[in-house]
């Protein structure tokens, strides 16, 4: 018997690789520090394959939530904007096409950090990933 060959991605770095064009820092939760400078952190608190088959995990249902932190509220919604306006645009990522963007959460500005003061402003979407090659 021959096995497929698996070309399995990682739907966490596409999506920040996605994201890059922002005009800001973008990355994961886990990769996250603030240190006064403007910031939209990726978590993704849901994601499962879809297609029924499990190990084959050429396509994801993601829910995806982006929380933009700054020193200032004007900074923090002019970055979460454009973070906004990224995913609501993002088609594809080198071979992964990016699908069904639908946002969840319209951006909501949260309570200032303590002790920090950092403003943030979060957003929540779901979308589908799947790899086309």
């Amino acid at each position: 018997m021959i096995q497929p060959e698996h070309k399995r991605f990682d739907p966490l770095l596409v999506l920040v690789e996605g994201l890059k064009g922002v005009g800001h820092e973008v990355c994961l939760a886990r990769d996250a520090t603030y240190d006064g400078d403007l910031v939209t952190v990726v978590q993704v608190p849901l994601w499962e394959s879809v297609g029924g088959m499990p190990g084959q995990r050429w396509a994801y249902r993601i829910r995806v939530t982006l929380l933009t932190s700054g020193p200032d509220w004007d900074s923090v919604a002019a970055g979460h904007d454009e973070a906004h306006a990224a995913i609501l645009a993002l088609t594809g990522v080198n071979d992964v096409k990016v699908s069904s963007v639908v946002c969840e959460s319209e951006p909501t500005l949260m309570a200032p950090h303590t002790p920090s003061g950092a403003e943030s402003c979060m957003s929540s979407y779901t979308l589908f990933l799947r790899r086309v090659s």
